[in-house]
């Protein structure tokens, strides 16, 4: 009766055609097809023999860490299997199950029943609720597909890590790595030009609808191409083959997007995103990424002169996007300019022919004198690219003071108010203080 009641309530949703569905069966339709689409396949990457010294059996702490990290009491996949069963399974006898798992690595086969998804819908806040976008698809998977994943997104990782495959100015989901560390190249950057008396350019691209918009093909060439065991590569091949959802009685497959819900999706998506972090932009600038959020950052004596020496770099970041079959967000991508000395000159910086939008200006700078033994600061404000001018820049954005509930603690991350912000906080918004 519950899921009846939670079916009538379900408005009509919109279609690209402009046309809405007509029943709950074309609602769940509609919605599947834009979180998880299919595109036309036009060739194969395939890889032909596994050596069998390539393969390194699933041992029994490797397999255990696996499975304990099946969460108790959370819902089921597609086949009614509660985690709590699939430990049961795995301690009756857990050298059938160690077995079971090195043959199909063995085999470069992850079985198409693991790879099937049940979607549970989570509404998003303020929403109309009538377009696709205005829902959260959550992937609730096999356990025991969870326990194969597990232990490939551990393998993938180890060999990702200390064979140095990933660009270290990656910081989003790897090990050892946080937003503070990102923040802190932003951070060193900024000052670097600051003590040399230059303007800095920082630019965030936001790439639309990003994981759900990599390409299966691009990335298993990608992955083909990667310095890791061969067995590696066919499993991972296998998990991109034939993966489908289910929202109520509608199932559908898909082929493009990063397999959300698994361990592996985040650290897939570093390796789809890892080459553009190898262009070569230039001297004086400097890109870095946070998961999908890309940041390219110039330095120079004045701001105009970024009118100019951001054109090539940028192109060279439109072609790589086009070439990857992504899409730039444009109203989401911002820049903002850092500087020490005043200026008039606001830039016009374009990518693929369009006007990036002007984010917030750091030039008006409150200063923190002393309070917890740190001397005096200027502000320098970094994750506020959210944010949108408004009236001229000498009189806009003021900030506000620094809470006095702040601790004491070392380091040089603090949250700091803003007075003229519909809400009183930034989220989470943590800045940066660079020394005068």
């Amino acid at each position: 009766m519950e899921k009846k009641q939670r079916a009538e309530i379900l408005k009509p949703i919109g279609k690209e055609d402009g046309s809405f569905s007509l029943n709950l069966r074309d609602s769940f339709s509609t919605i599947l097809k834009y979180h998880f689409p299919r595109t036309p396949v036009h060739s194969q990457t395939t890889i032909l023999q596994t050596p069998e010294e390539d393969l390194t059996e699933t041992t029994p702490g490797e397999l255990e860490a696996a499975v304990l990290n099946i969460k108790p009491k959370k819902a089921s996949g597609p086949e009614g299997i509660p985690g709590e069963v699939v430990k049961e399974i795995y301690y009756a006898n857990p050298e059938w199950s160690r077995t079971l798992l090195n043959h199909l690595l063995k085999d470069g086969v992850f079985p198409a029943a693991w790879k099937k998804a049940r979607i549970a819908l989570i509404p998003k806040d303020g929403r109309d609720h009538n377009h696709p976008s205005d829902f959260r698809p959550i992937c609730i998977l096999p356990c025991w597909g969870k326990i194969l994943d597990k232990i490939l997104a551990e393998r993938l990782a180890f060999f990702l890590e200390t064979r140095n495959l990933l660009n270290a100015k990656q910081f989003g989901f790897r090990k050892r790595k946080s937003t503070i560390n990102a923040l802190q190249a932003i951070k060193d950057f900024a000052q670097t030009a600051i003590n040399n008396n230059q303007v800095s350019c920082i630019i965030s691209i936001n790439i639309q609808n990003a994981f759900n918009s990599a390409n299966w093909q691009i990335l298993k060439t990608k992955i083909f191409n990667l310095n890791i065991p061969v067995y590696l590569k066919k499993v991972l091949f296998s998990f991109l083959e034939d993966r489908k959802v289910t929202l109520g009685e509608v199932e559908q497959q898909y082929n493009k997007g990063i397999p959300q819900g698994s361990s592996l999706g985040p650290i897939l998506w570093n390796i789809f995103i890892n080459d553009i972090l190898e262009l070569d932009l230039g001297q004086d600038s400097h890109i870095q990424a946070f998961a999908d959020d890309i940041l390219i950052m110039f330095k120079a004596p004045a701001t105009f002169h970024f009118s100019s020496t951001c054109t090539d770099p940028l192109n060279k970041i439109h072609t790589w996007i086009q070439d990857n079959n992504l899409f730039i967000n444009n109203s989401k991508s911002h820049f903002t300019i850092v500087s020490k000395k005043n200026y008039s000159h606001i830039p016009t910086i374009k990518i693929g022919n369009h006007k990036i939008k002007l984010g917030l200006l750091s030039r008006h700078r409150s200063s923190v004198t002393c309070a917890f033994g740190l001397g005096e600061y200027s502000v320098f404000c970094i994750t506020l690219l959210m944010g949108e001018r408004s009236g001229s820049t000498s009189s806009w954005c003021p900030l506000g003071r620094l809470p006095c509930e702040v601790p004491p603690v070392t380091g040089t991350v603090y949250v700091l108010q803003f007075d003229r912000f519909s809400s009183s906080w930034v989220y989470p918004a943590p800045l940066l203080l660079i020394s005068s």
